[in-house]
Formats: C-alpha cells, sequence, structure tokens
C-alpha cells in the first residue's frame, strides 16, 4: 500500500518566513530613500518657483514697471493678479499658501529687486 505525498507546490513555514524577513529588510532599507526623495522634490519645487517668480519680475521692472513693492508679499499679490506694461502683461501661475511659503524661503527684495536665493538662507 502505498501512502499519499505531500503535494509539493506549496511554500514550507520556514520559506515564508525567509520571505517576509527579506522583504522586511528591503522595505527597511528603501524606505528612508523614499522619504529623501520627496523632500528633495519639495525642495526643488520651491527653487523653481522661486527661481519663476523672481524672472517674471525682473521681465516687469525691465519693461518699464517702477511701483514699488513694500515686501515679498506685495510682489506676490502683484504678480498674482497680473502687471500691464508697454502692452505686455506678465503675471505667475496661481500657487498654493504651500507653494507660496516654500518659494518665500528662497528669494528676497531689496531696493524693489527680486533676488533668487538658491541655499534658502535668509535674506541679507
Amino acid at each position: 500500500m502505498k501512502l499519499p505525498t505531500a503535494n509539493p507546490s506549496g511554500m514550507s513555514l520556514v520559506e515564508l518566513l525567509t520571505t517576509m524577513a527579506v522583504i522586511g529588510i528591503v522595505v527597511t532599507v528603501a524606505l528612508p530613500n523614499i522619504t529623501n526623495i520627496s523632500s528633495s522634490a519639495t525642495r526643488v519645487k520651491n527653487q523653481q518657483n522661486a527661481q519663476y517668480i523672481v524672472s517674471v519680475a525682473a521681465a516687469v521692472r525691465a519693461a518699464g514697471y517702477t511701483n514699488a513693492w513694500a515686501d515679498e508679499d506685495a510682489l506676490l499679490d502683484d504678480l498674482s493678479v497680473g502687471i500691464t506694461q508697454r502692452n505686455m502683461s506678465f503675471s505667475i501661475s496661481p500657487l498654493g499658501p504651500d507653494e507660496i511659503t516654500g518659494a518665500k524661503q528662497y528669494f528676497y527684495l531689496v531696493n524693489n529687486t527680486a533676488y533668487y536665493n538658491s541655499d534658502g538662507t535668509p535674506s541679507p
């Protein structure tokens, strides 16, 4: 009489535990890298928004706009609404509150001229 044999198509408990341990190690190694990628992407987005704002502000000044901006918020307000100078319109695309706060870390005003600051340190 022949005894029935086990079906070899399934995984043993040891194989299952080993697979779970390997997956756990991979997640442990990958998770900090994913977090760093996300924070780097946010930083770069904020820098690009600041560069865009400074570029539009420079174009407005080059076109002859002479009104004074009291601070960065006044500049952002003017550019959000749009400025028309010499039959040209200058504006920035709408930015959310978080995007504005992030971009303001990377630009500043001195004598009504906007400057980009790539490292995000406070303005001089």
